[in-house]
């Protein structure tokens, strides 16, 4: 794992720079931009809804969350499989960086299961703090992460355009 990963990986165990884990997450301060669901033939896989500080979705602007609630169960491996796939899909080459942004996930990532959520909470800092359900899993400090794993989802080059559309609700600037 590279240094960046591994460095995210200690920060998120002990520092007092993390976004608190308290009850409340973040993004229940936020408001809703929308929300949409992802099916793959007749197989619901997730929920997802996109949080802003104004309820609007401006690209590269932060503080933002995409919280996932999965309809399914998956392990960690076939998340991470699919993220891989999906920064291959959207033009990614840097295999550094995705080697490195792998391990990160594979540090904090757990299986997850049916009506559990996955919540991706980027600061004013850039910095991706990761939760399951409401329990913070880690952090990401690397800034072109923070866009490259949003772009999963709201890049105009996602592999699922109508759950952009509905997660974008047409509130983008």
């Amino acid at each position: 794992m590279g240094t960046l990963g591994m460095n995210a990986i200690n920060a998120s165990a002990n520092s007092d720079s993390l976004v608190p884990t308290e009850a409340t997450p973040p993004w229940e301060s936020m408001k809703l931009v929308g929300k949409g669901k992802l099916r793959v033939l007749f197989w619901d896989i997730y929920n997802a809804e996109l949080y802003t500080a104004d309820g609007i979705y401006q690209q590269s602007q932060y503080p933002i969350a995409l919280r996932l609630v999965y309809l399914r169960d998956f392990e960690k491996d076939d998340l991470i499989s699919e993220t891989k796939k999906q920064w291959k899909k959207l033009g990614l080459k840097d295999q550094s960086k995705i080697t490195t942004w792998v391990g990160s996930l594979n540090e904090l990532w757990r299986d997850v299961k049916k009506h559990e959520s996955i919540t991706l909470y980027i600061d004013e800092t850039s910095s991706s703090f990761f939760y399951l359900d409401n329990e913070q899993l880690g952090q990401v400090e690397d800034p072109e992460f923070a866009q490259a794993f949003l772009d999963i989802w709201l890049s105009e080059n996602t592999s699922a355009p109508d759950v952009r559309k509905k997660l974008i609700s047409g509130n983008s600037k």
